[in-house]
């Protein structure tokens, strides 16, 4: 797919229905884990940092499609297409061989 066509997709079809969709939704998630990581604070630490809060954020939301968002849109596309092979979902957590 060209890089035309993707950069049209994020601005005209994914980021409007992100916003409209879940965006109210994640940042009461982010003002919570905020909230909580601060209230965790001792003496004169400083308040926990955006981008850790976007990193950590941006982890979860990864694990969350790899675990729920797009086994299931797998599958469907699969059995659309008459192909059987599914790929088994990345948890994030480490293989035999200790790596993730």
């Amino acid at each position: 797919m060209s890089d035309d066509i993707v950069f049209k997709f994020q601005l005209g079809l994914i980021l409007p229905k992100l916003r409209d969709n879940v965006g109210e939704a994640l940042g009461n998630i982010v003002s919570e884990l905020v909230d909580s990581v601060n209230a965790g604070r001792v003496g004169d630490d400083a308040p926990v940092g955006m981008d850790e809060v976007k990193q950590l954020i941006m982890q979860d939301i990864e694990i969350f499609l790899d675990n729920e968002i797009l086994p299931s849109i797998q599958q469907k596309s699969a059995s659309t297409d008459g192909e059987s092979e599914t790929v088994p979902a990345d948890d994030g957590a480490p293989n035999e061989e200790g790596e993730s």
